[in-house]
């Protein structure tokens, strides 16, 4: 099947959000979503499967096509101060992670340090599998305020509807509060007893 004439002009895009969302998708799966979106720091476990057996971070990774792509609906200073300021956000993140996890985690830590390449994935894995199990229900319903996020602003981008746009972002925030909220609470409660 051939592409649409809209997807050959914004290939560009369209490869970036499906990297985006490979590594989101890949990520979250690998990690719990309690942990993912947690406001605590958790340095109690490495995880070394999945993507991280590629990237150390690759979640903060995906932060920067996603606000990159975000800002082609500013100005090209808007833009440029979005991707900068993210970038430099995102790396002291990492730094502070790296902190907590080299004071929990030691030796092996310092290893997976040495082998794996903090920003920018390796083609092959540098870690052998841990043989974690990917959880993809969860990570789906983890990650799905930042897809229908980014449903809202294709509706906008599309449609020029606010109201359109207004509807999507309120059933984004809806379903992250409603549903994914209350899993996650369950989930800490069930870990914890």
């Amino acid at each position: 099947m051939r592409a649409t004439k809209f997807e050959f002009e914004q290939r560009f895009w369209v490869i970036g959000a499906l990297i985006f969302i490979a590594f989101s998708l890949g990520s979250t799966a690998y990690l719990r979503t309690e942990v993912v979106h947690d406001v605590s720091q958790h340095s109690e476990a490495l995880v070394a499967d999945g993507p991280y057996r590629y990237v150390r971070n690759p979640l903060y990774l995906a932060n920067l096509p996603m606000m990159a792509g975000i800002g082609v609906m500013a100005s090209r200073l808007g833009w440029l101060f979005m991707v900068v300021s993210m970038w430099v956000f995102v790396y002291r993140l990492i730094l502070r992670e790296e902190d907590g996890l080299r004071q929990t985690q030691g030796e092996s830590y310092h290893a997976y340090l040495k082998a794996v390449p903090r920003f920018w994935p390796s083609l092959t894995p540098r870690v052998p599998s841990g043989r974690g199990q990917p959880r993809w229900r969860q990570a789906v319903a983890g990650e799905m305020i930042f897809w229908l996020f980014g449903v809202a602003v294709l509706c906008f981008a599309i449609t020029l509807n606010i109201k359109l746009t207004g509807i999507v972002f309120a059933a984004s925030f809806a379903f992250y509060f409603l549903v994914v909220v209350p899993l996650v609470k369950k989930r800490r409660t069930a870990t914890s007893l």
